[in-house]
């Protein structure tokens, strides 16, 4: 399924990944001095789980990639004269392509809790619901979470919202059926916690929530037995 339209629109879509939650988590990686194969080959060895964003000022296109063990998750990949944004296996052989062009480019590496990443790869590969939207904003968002409350699956809901002052897009991460934290992304304000944020809705004009949920049959994903997702292969 495609990433939920109210992330892939979102002016710098490389926002809605989550920010590492130490600064001492960045690696910065010199593509000049250890090349994009050497980048790859180092995730895929080390099954790295956690976030890469990519930008070049001289190509003008940002990309990110959302990994789970060294596989990607998730991506999205933008430049600057090309539309639409391109998502998951459209982005990935994208972005690399791109970094394997430009060794100017500035990468970013950090890594992120399952607890995040997983929930958070559903947007990407999972499967896609949307209630009715006659629905009251709270009554959308109380039909989900007992729909998915302790479900043993992954699961994100995505709530954007608009009110007097401001637009705001929220993340609410599931992992095994439990709320696992919230992300703001206008504010770029990452929380852990465990009660789902209901203040996001508590002024909203409007409203608009879709739940994205990793399907059970995706091999490896709840048993850990194999990998999920794309690999990093420079085509």
């Amino acid at each position: 399924m495609s990433l939920t339209p109210y992330t892939v629109n979102y002016k710098r879509a490389g926002d809605i990944f989550p920010p590492p939650q130490y600064a001492s988590h960045i690696v910065n990686w010199d593509l000049k001095v250890k090349g994009v194969n050497a980048l790859t080959d180092w995730l895929d060895a080390e099954k790295f789980t956690g976030v890469l964003k990519a930008s070049s000022d001289h190509k003008k296109y940002r990309g990110a990639l959302l990994l789970y063990a060294g596989w990607c998750v998730g991506a999205l990949y933008a430049g600057l004269d090309q539309e639409p944004i391109k998502h998951t296996h459209k982005a990935l052989p994208a972005l690399l392509t791109e970094l394997n062009k430009d060794n100017s480019a500035q990468i970013q590496i950090y890594d992120l809790q399952d607890e995040i990443v997983l929930p958070f790869s559903s947007a990407f590969i999972g499967q896609f619901m949307e209630p009715a939207q006659t629905a009251s904003p709270s009554q959308m968002a109380l039909f989900f979470i007992d729909h998915i409350k302790d479900l043993p699956r992954h699961s994100l809901i995505t709530i954007k919202t608009v009110s007097q002052s401001t637009s705001e897009l929220c993340l609410v991460y599931f992992y095994w059926g439990k709320i696992s934290g919230h992300f703001l992304v206008e504010r770029q304000e990452f929380s852990f916690d465990s009660q789902f944020p209901e203040f996001v809705l508590s002024e909203a004009l409007e409203a608009k929530i879709h739940l994205s949920i990793l399907s059970p049959e995706i091999a490896g994903v709840y048993s850990g037995s194999t990998r999920f997702g794309f690999p990093l292969i420079i085509e």
